[in-house]
């Protein structure tokens, strides 16, 4: 059986009953294409991880949701370019949600092993 899902963006998807549909809506932090570079290394990972925004943003809230969608870790920053030294301790898939004071954000995927 085939099921169809309308989604908050208002795209739809194509889904099995038995499988389940994870959709989020981001806004990009910058418009501008050269700060468009966010990148997470490494991924997968097993546990240790960093993030490179491309630039330097004043100010920037991070936070780490499980596949339950609980915060397992929240973080805020000023002025950095780069956030290294960040750990998950349970494997499993994590989304990452980077936002600023200006309301843009970003959700990234994570794999840790």
């Amino acid at each position: 059986m085939v099921f169809r899902r309308q989604h908050l963006c208002g795209c739809a998807s194509a889904f099995k009953s038995n499988s389940v549909c994870l959709s989020h809506q981001s806004t990009p932090i910058l418009d501008d294409k050269k700060f468009s570079k966010i990148t997470l290394f490494p991924n997968p990972t097993n546990g240790n991880f960093s993030l490179s925004l491309g630039h330097q943003a004043e100010t920037l809230n991070l936070k780490i949701f499980n596949m339950l969608g609980q915060v397992v870790l929240s973080r805020s920053y000023t002025s950095v370019e780069r956030v290294e030294n960040l750990s998950v301790e349970d494997p499993g898939i994590y989304f990452i949600k980077i936002s600023n004071s200006n309301g843009g954000s970003q959700t990234l995927r994570l794999l840790v092993n």
